[in-house]
């Protein structure tokens, strides 16, 4: 490991032993900049309008909870606000962004709807913002630990890397808390060149308004005590201004980790200790290296590990330190969360970047050396260039279309039972293309799941005659299904049902994917012929993530048109 300076000038020349004095390539300033927000806007705002939400389930769930937070923020119901949001659950069953996820990107999204309409291409206009700030703040980063070529190549390299790229297209929570965490990392590495306490509050803000995105930033605390000790500047743990921006990050986001924990601690402790499918204790270790190669790829990682065995020639003082304290700390935080998944290879790909592409930005060796690096630089960029301009997300479309149907033609106040999948997707555009608010969607009528099926699954309805009882007594007017094969018992009845003289078939929906596994696929709209008003007193959302069920007054849900 390269060791610390110990003293200032050296911190301040920061060249590693034996390498060349450099110099950043006079450019205007905020030129290179600029070149890389302007390349990662349009290559992410390419085909921005194609398809609807989809991505891992979450992206339609997330998008759903903005749209909640958007209404919350119009009609500011600070008297009542519990009763509000399980009222609106109740009517949009799928926020499971409230409580279960941190709420900043909501309100930030919220804010978006407000001003520019609940559409598709607005919520991920909402993610795109967070890109830029995360490539800003990427490029300032390498050029504090570098300097401003190897910045501009590297955050090029990195954004536009096509596992990256999917989820800044993606309304997911990701790229947020990584240009969050990015920006806390950023203040961080300036504290500990400058040790100005205002680094540290910034840090800890930026850390804060990151865990209150999303979970995964949780690996930031255990990254600044790594670099503390990795730099040997670990008596700054103890001193006034950390302590202080600790407090700060604590007081910013522990109120809603309690609420978390108080809420739903049942589901956090199966997270953090894996579901019964998930990977063995022995398989936990090698889950993120074995998912590396395919996320960030073989060519960046071997010309990570030439990077590292070549760090005297390229790498300033107490950059290698920071680098490895980055990607020490996320293989530690997310190997011992027991629930894994592919994409949180996120927060540490920056490191393997930074060391990949680092040294062909570094001036050192022979003029033939430099010409090739900065050769090898330029088809690396332009390969980075090609590859994200290509690159188009996988994705769904049709649901806007069935809620359209619905809301367009039918003026009473009525329920909509949904079954199939995408069912937060439904959701979005019924709430969307229904300003009035007179539907409800029946989501969790038929069986319910906790946050992953693995994690719990329970069956509602178990025979015809509970069938007709559901939809009589909500007055289901219209039912929606796709025309996959059903996995439950309940979804096989249903299906049946409908082939009743009871049901008509109104419209058969195709919808358009790019996806292999959506070949076919129909969304399949029936209109109830005996549906009458609803006579349930009551509307009970069965909750597998809390102590309760969620059971909101019928009249409540419909706003009082049931009388109209």
């Amino acid at each position: 490991m390269t060791s610390v300076a110990p003293d200032a000038q050296a911190e301040k020349d920061g060249g590693a032993t034996g390498a060349r004095p450099r110099r950043n390539v006079p450019l205007r300033k905020y030129g290179a900049l600029a070149v890389v927000l302007t390349v990662v806007f349009l290559i992410t705002v390419r085909h921005i309008t194609l398809g609807e939400f989809d991505y891992n389930v979450d992206e339609t769930q997330h998008a759903v909870t903005g749209l909640y937070v958007r209404d919350f923020l119009a009609h500011a119901p600070l008297a009542h606000p519990v009763q509000f949001t399980f009222a609106y659950y109740a009517q949009y069953p799928a926020l499971s962004g409230v409580v279960h996820w941190p709420p900043f990107f909501y309100f930030v999204e919220g804010l978006v709807f407000l001003l520019l309409g609940p559409t598709v291409v607005t919520a991920r206009l909402t993610v795109l913002l967070f890109a830029l700030t995360g490539a800003c703040f990427c490029f300032r980063l390498v050029r504090e630990l570098q300097d401003e070529w190897t910045a501009l190549a590297v955050t090029l390299a990195l954004f536009l890397l096509p596992f990256v790229l999917l989820l800044e297209k993606s309304v997911m929570l990701d790229i947020p808390c990584l240009a969050l965490s990015m920006a806390s990392t950023y203040y961080w590495v300036d504290y500990l060149r400058s040790l100005r306490p205002r680094s540290a509050y910034i840090a800890a803000l930026y850390a804060g308004l990151a865990l209150l995105t999303k979970h995964n930033a949780v690996y930031l605390p255990v990254f600044f005590v790594m670099t503390l000790v990795m730099t040997r500047r670990w008596r700054l743990l103890f001193t006034k201004p950390l302590i202080k921006a600790a407090a700060l990050g604590g007081l910013l986001a522990g109120p809603y980790y309690l609420v978390l924990y108080l809420v739903t601690w049942q589901s956090i402790g199966r997270f953090v200790s894996g579901t019964s499918t998930g990977p063995s204790r022995v398989a936990r270790f090698l889950y993120y290296p074995a998912a590396l190669p395919e996320q960030v790829g073989w060519p960046i990682l071997f010309l990570s590990v030439v990077g590292i065995l070549t760090r005297r020639w390229w790498v300033k003082t107490d950059t290698l330190a920071i680098i490895l304290a980055l990607i020490f700390s996320c293989y530690i935080t997310f190997t011992l969360i027991g629930y894994k998944d592919p994409r949180y290879t996120l927060y540490w790909t920056p490191a393997f970047v930074l060391l990949a592409v680092g040294p062909l930005c570094a001036q050192y060796g022979s003029a033939a050396a430099r010409f090739a690096s900065r050769a090898a630089v330029v088809l690396l960029l332009a390969f980075s260039l090609y590859q994200g301009w290509q690159f188009r997300r996988p994705y769904v479309a049709g649901y806007e279309a069935v809620a359209r149907e619905i809301t367009s033609h039918h003026q009473e106040c009525s329920f909509v039972l949904f079954d199939g999948a995408l069912p937060g997707n439904f959701i979005y555009f019924m709430r969307a293309s229904d300003p009035e608010r007179r539907f409800v969607v029946l989501r969790k009528a038929l069986w319910v799941t906790n946050i992953i099926a693995s994690a719990g699954e329970q069956e509602l309805i178990h025979s015809r005659a509970e069938l007709e009882d559901l939809l009589r007594t909500y007055g289901v007017h219209y039912i929606v299904v796709d025309n996959s094969l059903p996995l439950l018992p309940v979804q096989t009845l249903l299906r049946t049902e409908l082939k009743s003289d009871q049901f008509q078939l109104v419209r058969s929906f195709p919808v358009e994917s790019n996806m292999r596994d959506w070949a076919g696929r129909k969304l399949l709209l029936y209109v109830n012929r005996k549906a009458s008003r609803p006579t349930a007193k009551e509307v009970r959302i069965k909750m597998l993530t809390m102590g309760h069920d969620i059971v909101v007054p019928t009249d409540a849900v419909l706003h009082g048109c049931i009388d109209r």
